[in-house]
This record gives structure tokens, C-alpha cells and sequence, in this order.
């Protein structure tokens, strides 16, 4: 027995190897393209024909496969919600371990009248394709008093409601802290305020200001604005004393030149020997909420600007959590991540990025950015006629990637990786473990959505982040 034959599914056994569908289409470019595979382990097709029809009014395509043997397995694959031309005729090619079908549609799927046309409908699932919008989050946070709660178990880390949500002009959010502030960070517009602690919710940016109900000391400085510090126990949002201090700092000079940005991710700009970054995590569930920097000199004795970045993508604003009330619902590692790289590329500085490890500085990953307007969708065939309700799917706004795991690569292959950085001006930048760990989950399931034939180009798999725009 051949070794190809050894490790070939039967083709009429679709119990533990069963025929997957992937969707794809192209911003501009009237195609959809259907991959017909089996998952995990692939099947030899070599000698097979295939025929497909297409039946609209179900929404289904139906494919006929005859393999070499004489054996036929028919397949079910439900087709998305798009403008398919009806006159054009189905184009079916069984390739080495997958079949690829084509067709045409009347317009792209981005064309405005289609965007119009699904708004119009209401189709369902459209909410993922809409992009996610700064200003409507300003919106939905500034209509009432607003809890923080933690996405995984729900706990809620605000001990008083978030009254006032304000957008940070800038990243540098320390400099304009103190255009708002002044000397005194009991002040805030016209209106004073019993002390505030300040937290930054990352991807896009906000500062939020609390008002506690413990005390606030603050002294006069001839010499201008001072720093303004929030000194708590970091490990708890929903603690009951703190203090918020101006105090005459030899960092101070230090501290308002360094660059320390919303935690998520960070490039050379805002990275520093002397500063370590620590994951913030709830105190029930310990999943991440946030990061926080720190001098390495001093130990882990509280941040460094009085700032605690809570990532969008672990907390919620309402519960249940995911509801249609939680303006945070939509947000995920992998869409904040997503937009990282479509803005790199819009900016025109790099189709190419190396994720590093923040602590260790090593690479991590290694993408390269096929596309940023792609929509797809995976599932599972209806093989042979198996009862099974109808199904309707939907094309998710996604962007297509090349990526490669350098986490546990020897130091020579660490260092084609560096090669290829400098080489291809690629853009780095760093991030802390977990969120490197999901990232890396995210990708590798993203790769399993396509054939092994079509999975590898240049020693790097394809796969796929969830997109929403922004």
C-alpha cells in the first residue's frame, strides 16, 4: 500500500473525516470561489470528476464527485446571501486533494447597491460586517452611567459607575491629561470632581474618568503642572481606598517623553529597557483585563502614569455579556489586531509584520498581509443525502494572511526570521504572551479552512483574522 493510499479516508465514510466547504470572495471582483475538502485528512482525487448545480430557491449547491474507483458521494453546501449571475454557467475543477468551484456574481459583494440591498433586507449577521465605530461607541458610553464587567465571568471592576467617558485626542494621553487637568486632578472642565483614577480601554482609546469617594491631596507647585499619579492596588478596580497625589518626581521629565501607549500592542517608539509591562487580570476568574507599566528598578509597586489599560476585547460594559447592550460585544483580539495591520497598510509602511514577545523581545509570528478586504465562510457538507435542516450562511468580513509560528524555532531559523524583518522593512511590533497565545490560536484554526494543498506558500500557512473595518 502506497503511502498516500495509507492515509486516504474512504470516500464514502464521512463520519471522522467529513467534506468541508470554504466561501471566498475579493473586494471588486464579481467571483465566489467554493473549496470542497476533507478535513483533517486529506483525500487523493487524482482521476475524480465532479459536476455542480445550483438550486436558488434553497440556497443550496448541490456537487456530484465520481472518484477513479467508480464511487460517487454527493454534497450539500449551503451558498451565502449574494447577487449570482443565473446565466452563467458553474465552473467545477477537481484539483490533488480539493475541489474548486467558481461563480459569478451580478456585482462584489462590497458594491454599495449590495450594501444597501442586505441593509435593506436585514439580513442576519450583518451586524459583524458593519465597522466598528469609535464615535458610536462615544455614543452608546456617554447615554447614562456605565459599569466595566470582565467578559469571561462576568464580575463586575467598576465599585461606582463611570460617569464622564471622554475620546483621548492623542495617544500620548499624559501631555493632554495635564492641558485638561491643570495643577490639580481634582478639576475637570468647570466643575470639580472628588478625585478621579484613570483607565485607558485600548483599541481605540478612551479615558475614563472615575469618581471615588476617598480623599485627594494635592499640593501646589510654582513651577508648573506636575505629574498627577494614582496610587492603588492595581490588582483591584473595585477597591475601596486610594489616593490620587502631585508630587515632585526626578522621573517626572522621564515619564512625560516616554511613550507608553494602550498596552495592546507597542512598537520601538514606546518600548523601554527600563520598563516592564504586567498583564492586569480579574481577581476572580485571573483573565486578562488590561496591562499596566512599571519602573524595573523599583519592582512591581504600582504604574508608572497612574493609567491601567483595559482592553476592549476582555471587558464588557452590561450583562449578560455579548448582549446587544455591551457597546464592547464585537470587539476581539483578532479584529483590534486586524486593524493594526490594515492600518500599516494603509499608511503604505509595511505588508509585513513580526510579532514579538514584550518581555523576552523575541519574534513570535511572522505575517504577511494578502488582503485586506476579504470575506469568507467554513462549515461542514450535507454528504450523501443525510437528513439535516437547511442552513443559511453568511460571508464574514475578514483579512487574508500568511503567517508563520516562530515560538519555538531554532536560533538559526530565528535568525532568517530577523534576515527577513530587515530585508522586507517588515514592521515589529510587541505584545504580551496571552495575547500572543490567542492570536496564534485564532491563526491556526483560521488555516484549517482551507485545503493542504492551497495552505502553504513560501514556508507560511494562509489563514484568516476576523475583521470589522473600524
Amino acid at each position: 500500500m502506497s503511502p498516500s493510499s495509507s492515509h486516504s479516508p474512504s470516500p464514502l465514510n464521512p463520519s471522522t473525516h467529513p467534506w468541508r466547504f470554504t466561501w471566498e470572495t475579493l473586494a471588486h471582483i464579481p467571483t465566489l470561489r467554493l473549496y470542497l475538502f476533507r478535513s483533517p485528512t486529506p483525500t487523493a482525487l487524482s482521476g475524480a470528476s465532479a459536476s455542480a448545480s445550483l438550486q436558488t430557491d434553497r440556497s443550496l449547491l448541490f456537487v456530484s464527485l465520481t472518484y477513479q474507483s467508480g464511487d460517487v458521494v454527493r454534497l450539500e453546501v449551503p451558498v451565502p446571501r449574494v447577487l449570482i449571475e443565473p446565466d452563467e454557467e458553474v465552473q467545477c475543477v477537481v484539483r490533488s486533494d480539493h475541489v474548486e468551484i467558481k461563480l459569478s456574481l451580478v456585482l462584489p459583494v462590497d458594491h454599495p447597491v449590495v450594501i444597501q440591498y442586505r441593509a435593506a433586507m436585514g439580513f442576519s449577521g450583518d451586524e459583524n460586517s458593519v465597522p466598528i465605530s469609535l464615535n458610536d461607541d462615544l455614543k452608546s458610553l456617554s447615554s447614562g452611567d456605565v459599569n466595566l464587567y470582565c467578559k469571561s465571568c462576568s464580575t463586575k471592576l467598576t465599585k461606582e459607575p463611570l460617569r464622564h467617558i471622554l475620546q483621548m485626542p492623542s495617544l500620548n494621553w499624559r501631555d493632554v491629561a495635564e492641558n485638561w487637568f491643570g495643577n490639580c486632578c481634582c478639576s475637570f472642565g468647570a466643575a470639580a470632581e472628588p478625585g478621579f483614577s484613570f483607565e485607558i480601554l485600548s483599541g481605540p482609546m478612551y479615558k475614563s474618568a472615575v469618581p471615588n469617594v476617598d480623599s485627594c491631596n494635592c499640593h501646589d507647585n510654582a513651577e508648573g503642572p506636575e505629574e498627577v499619579a494614582h496610587t492603588s492596588d492595581m490588582h483591584d478596580l473595585n477597591h475601596t481606598t486610594s489616593n490620587c497625589i502631585v508630587s515632585n518626581d526626578p522621573d517626572r521629565s522621564n515619564r512625560q517623553n516616554l511613550y507608553f501607549g494602550g498596552g495592546f500592542v507597542h512598537n520601538d517608539t514606546n518600548i523601554s529597557k527600563d520598563v516592564e509591562w504586567v498583564e492586569f487580570c480579574c481577581e476572580k476568574c485571573s483573565s486578562p483585563l488590561g496591562s499596566y507599566p512599571y519602573w524595573k528598578d523599583r519592582g512591581n509597586t504600582g504604574t508608572i502614569d497612574g493609567g491601567v489599560r483595559l482592553f476592549k476585547c476582555y471587558i464588557s460594559t452590561s450583562t449578560p455579556v455579548g448582549g446587544s447592550d455591551d457597546v464592547f460585544r464585537n470587539y476581539t483580539v483578532q479584529n483590534l489586531f486586524s486593524n493594526l495591520l490594515l492600518e500599516s497598510a494603509e499608511d503604505e509602511v509595511s505588508f509585513r509584520t513580526v510579532v514579538r514577545d514584550l518581555k523576552s523581545r523575541k519574534p513570535m509570528l511572522q505575517l504577511v498581509l494578502l488582503s485586506s478586504k476579504a470575506w469568507y465562510m467554513s462549515g461542514t457538507c450535507i454528504e450523501n443525502h443525510a437528513t439535516g435542516p437547511d442552513c443559511q450562511v453568511e460571508l464574514q468580513p475578514v483579512v487574508k494572511v500568511l503567517f508563520s509560528d516562530c515560538s519555538n524555532s531554532s536560533e538559526a531559523d530565528i535568525r532568517l526570521v530577523e534576515n527577513w524583518s530587515t530585508k522586507c522593512h517588515a514592521e515589529e511590533v510587541y505584545m504580551m504572551t496571552y495575547e500572543i497565545e490567542e492570536l496564534k490560536n485564532s491563526l491556526s484554526f483560521g488555516k484549517q479552512s482551507m485545503p493542504l494543498s492551497c495552505n502553504l506558500l513560501q514556508g507560511m500557512h494562509l489563514s484568516w483574522l476576523n475583521s470589522h473595518g473600524f
